[in-house]
């Protein structure tokens, strides 16, 4: 396994995932996520950061051994009332035996060729040795050639963070003598509104975005605040993951008035680029996304193991119901313990 790409594989398929699985965990689209998988285009940091969340592993488990389990099945189920036969389908646990799987031993020596760059370790302020003392007066025991693995994955996304402040920075310089934004051609970046990965769009100090949702913003469409502040709006992948509302039911409330969405329409004029939901447009009905922002974990265990399982924000609260008291959604929503199967 010589790098991150095979890594992004070796993971999701592991846990018995597809890409459109992946893919919909990450609130991206399926073609993206098939090319860091490709290394037709590097995974930003915060994408890695949250994959490695949803496969409930750290940094060193991605370079090194790794011990997998099935993926967990949800405790709490939630679903629009007005659509009394919708419920969100449950996955019972797998009774196939749990998947333990090792990665080859990658020879220090060889690491930075593994994943292309030249890491320069004499250069290093921080050397193994000093690693493993540091670690283990925070409780953790490592041996030093597990911190020179770590070492060299750190310095390896120091090195994508600093080729992206310099991306930037390019872009930057340019718009003082263009301040009003210009088209660019780059290939195998991510819009920073659809998160779809696109060749050639527009940049200006909002951020990046390709050329269709570039002409939603000079239609009027969406406002261009909004670019690279996903804080501000939900899709419809986040509704779905969220409150489970999605299909016909999702059609419906936007039908009825209940909830306010805006559609990027193709360059055709003919179909739907994407859909969101924005904050404002919905307030007092929707809640901001840091409320739902849930870093707690169930233990449970499988086949003899003990496995840490990720919950939903609805999973986490006693009452449910009641912590979204304050937010319209909330009146439309029903909620399922795991009893009422």
């Amino acid at each position: 396994m010589n790098g991150i790409p095979e890594r992004l594989k070796f993971y999701r398929e592991a846990n018995e995932l597809i890409l459109a699985d992946v893919a919909y965990m990450l609130g991206i689209s399926e073609a993206e996520y098939a090319a860091f998988e490709q290394a037709t285009m590097e995974m930003p940091l915060k994408v890695l950061v949250k994959l490695l969340r949803i496969y409930n592993i750290t940094m060193d488990k991605f370079i090194g051994k790794a011990t997998l389990s099935d993926l967990p099945g949800e405790n709490t189920e939630i679903a629009p009332i007005m659509d009394s036969d919708f419920k969100r389908a449950k996955e019972a646990p797998k009774k196939s035996k749990q998947v333990v799987k090792e990665y080859p031993k990658v020879d220090n020596g060889n690491f930075s060729e593994s994943f292309g760059v030249n890491t320069r370790k004499s250069h290093r302020s921080v050397t193994p040795k000093q690693a493993v003392t540091m670690l283990k007066e925070h409780g953790t025991d490592i041996t030093e050639n597990q911190a020179e693995e770590v070492l060299d994955f750190l310095y390896r996304i120091a090195n994508l963070a600093v080729e992206q402040v310099l991306t930037t920075a390019e872009r930057d310089n340019r718009l003082k003598e263009e301040p009003n934004g210009y088209l660019f051609e780059d290939k195998g970046y991510t819009c920073q509104i659809c998160r779809r990965s696109a060749e050639g769009g527009w940049y200006d100090h909002s951020g990046l975005r390709c050329g269709i949702c570039q002409q939603a913003i000079l239609d009027g469409i969406i406002p261009s605040n909004i670019c690279g502040h996903e804080e501000l709006y939900y899709s419809e992948n986040e509704l779905s993951r969220e409150f489970n509302l999605n299909g016909k039911t999702l059609t419906s409330w936007i039908g009825r008035g209940i909830i306010k969405e805006r559609t990027i329409p193709l360059k055709n004029r003919k179909g739907k680029h994407y859909r969101l939901f924005l904050l404002k447009d919905n307030e007092g009905f929707l809640p901001p996304k840091e409320v739902l922002r849930c870093l707690d974990y169930a233990v449970e265990e499988r086949d003899g193991t003990e496995v840490q399982v990720p919950l939903r924000w609805y999973e986490a609260q006693e009452h449910p119901e009641a912590y979204l008291s304050n937010y319209g959604i909330s009146r439309h929503l029903r909620f399922t313990g795991a009893t009422d199967e």
